[in-house]
């Protein structure tokens, strides 16, 4: 495990950071890892795709009470493409232009993301040629990079820490937008999923087709 922490301690030597925290496990490792490396020097923000959630606010103050730290929230650049696809006539959203949107409001120069060699073939060549999991030229830190599912797993057991409740279903980072989980949220927690139902009607379809 010594080696797998030589990029949280390159990290912690910078200023400025924000973890994008999505909840997840890998997330989750990267949050306690920083919050070991570098106490109060970074912050901590979580993207939403759908706002509210009972179960997501309900883990989020969990994590803010174990760590002491205000986790801000934000929509994901997801949000403006999903109105779209409601028919509301708004810009497209990038991945590049949320980044420069949260750089500028929180004045945080390096962005974190939990990101790992093993998730898939794609990460893997993003992150093969990363010197300390440090992007020097995009100022993205990745500090579980070369970690596998297994060490992350073994860390979180070791260290106690918890997990948002679709772990315990099954479900690992929940991609809400997607059929199946969409029954999942429907059957776990209806109302949520009519809350959000409200706001995105078309999300049904998603619905019938996991139905199939």
């Amino acid at each position: 495990m010594i080696d797998l922490l030589e990029n949280s301690k390159a990290l912690s030597e910078k200023e400025s950071v924000l973890l994008y925290f999505s909840t997840g496990k890998d997330s989750l490792v990267c949050l306690d890892l920083m919050h070991r490396f570098m106490p109060g020097k970074f912050a901590l923000c979580y993207m939403w795709t759908y706002p509210g959630i009972s179960y997501r606010e309900r883990f989020i103050k969990t994590i803010e009470d174990k760590y002491d730290v205000k986790v801000f929230q934000e929509p994901s650049y997801d949000v403006n493409n999903l109105m779209i696809r409601e028919g509301i006539k708004i810009p497209r959203s990038s991945f590049k232009q949320k980044e420069n949107e949260i750089r500028e409001k929180y004045k945080m120069l390096w962005l974190v993301y939990g990101y790992k060699k093993d998730d898939s073939l794609t990460r893997r060549g993003m992150l093969s040629n990363l010197p300390s999991g440090l992007d020097e030229k995009t100022h993205r830190a990745f500090p579980v990079a070369e970690w596998s599912e297994k060490h992350i797993f073994s860390y979180i057991k070791q260290n106690k820490i918890p997990l948002p409740v679709e772990y315990e279903s099954g479900f690992r980072n929940i991609d809400i937008y997607k059929g199946e989980s969409l029954l999942w949220l429907k059957a776990n927690y209806p109302e949520d999923y009519e809350k959000q139902k409200k706001r995105y009607p078309t999300m049904e379809a998603d619905i019938l087709r996991a139905e199939k």
